[in-house]
C-alpha cells in the first residue's frame, strides 16, 4: 500500500499501467511471493477498470491473473469477472484500513503538541479518536473475517473437493462451489447490493479527515509565514512562532522532497 499510494492517489485518468506494473514487481520482490515459480508470477497482471469522472486510481486499480488452457476450462471468464469484483471489494477494505492506520499515526504525533497549545481542543480530539477507533474496529474485523473465516475455510474445502474429484465436471463443480461459499459467507449474491455501505461511508469519512488535516497544515504554514513577517521588530512574536512550530514540523511537512 505504501508503494501504491503515490500512484493511486492521482486521478484515474492520470495513472498508467506500466508504472503500476513496476510497483507490482517491486512489491513482489520484497515479499515471500518472489519464491513462487516464474510461471505463476508472470501471469499476475494489473488491470485498470474504466474510469468515470472524479474517480482516483484507487477506484479503478485491480490485480488480474491471466489464465490459459486447460485452467480456463475449470475457471471460465465469468468466474474471473467475479474474482475481479471480489478483489475490488477486498482492496477497498484494505485501503480504508491502511488510511485509518496512517491517520492514527499522524495524529498521535500531533496530540501532545496540540494538547499543550490548545487545551480546549482536547475534548474534540478525544471524540475524533473514538470515531476513528470505531472505524478501525469495523474494518479490521471485517478484513480478518473475510481472510481467515471465509477465504481460508473455503480454500481448504476446495482443496479437499479437488483432491477427491475424478473427472473434469467434478473439478468444475468444486470450483463453482468454492465461489458460492465465498459469496454466501459475505452476503454477496451478485444480484443484490454488496455489503459496502458502511465501508463506503468509512472511506468517505477518512478522506474528509485527510482533507481537513491537509487544509489545517496549509493554513498553519500560511499563518506561520505571516507571523514571521510580523515578527520583524517585535520582541514577543518570534517566541510565538517558535512555540507553534518549535521542531519545524509544519515547515518540513510542506518542504519538497530531497534526493
Amino acid at each position: 500500500m505504501d508503494l501504491l499510494q503515490p500512484e493511486l492517489s492521482k486521478r484515474a485518468t492520470q495513472i498508467y499501467r506500466h508504472n503500476l506494473m513496476s510497483v507490482l514487481e517491486t512489491a513482489l520482490n520484497a515479499s515471500n511471493a518472489k519464491f513462487e515459480s516464474n510461471d505463476i508470477l508472470s501471469r499476475l497482471d494489473v488491470k485498470l477498470h474504466q474510469a468515470t469522472s472524479g474517480e482516483e486510481g484507487w477506484d479503478v486499480f485491480a490485480l488480474h491473473y491471466k489464465l490459459q488452457a486447460p485452467l480456463n476450462t475449470v475457471i471460465p471468464d465469468a468466474a474471473m469477472a467475479e474474482y475481479l469484483q471480489m478483489f475490488s471489494f477486498l482492496f477497498k477494505v484494505k485501503r480504508v484500513e491502511y488510511s485509518l492506520s496512517t491517520c492514527w499515526g499522524r495524529d498521535m504525533n500531533l496530540v501532545h503538541l496540540i494538547s499543550n497549545k490548545l487545551p480546549h481542543a482536547v475534548a474534540i480530539m478525544h471524540r475524533g479518536n473514538l470515531v476513528r477507533s470505531q472505524m478501525i474496529h469495523f474494518t479490521t474485523n471485517l478484513h480478518n473475517y473475510i481472510m481467515f473465516e471465509v477465504l481460508d475455510g473455503s480454500w481448504h474445502s476446495l482443496v479437499k473437493d479437488v483432491t477427491n474429484a475424478t473427472h473434469l465436471d467434478a473439478l468444475i463443480d468444486a470450483h463453482s462451489g468454492y465461489l458460492q461459499r465465498i459469496k454466501a459467507n459475505v452476503a454477496w449474491t451478485g444480484t443484490e447490493e454488496r455489503p459496502t455501505s458502511a465501508l463506503d461511508a468509512t472511506g468517505a469519512l477518512v478522506r474528509q479527515m485527510h482533507t481537513i488535516a491537509t487544509d489545517f497544515q496549509t493554513q498553519m504554514v500560511s499563518f506561520l509565514d505571516l507571523l514571521k513577517q510580523q515578527a520583524l521588530g517585535s520582541d514577543n512574536l518570534p517566541f510565538l512562532t517558535f512555540r507553534l512550530d518549535f521542531n519545524e514540523y509544519y515547515r518540513k511537512s510542506t518542504a519538497p522532497p530531497t534526493n
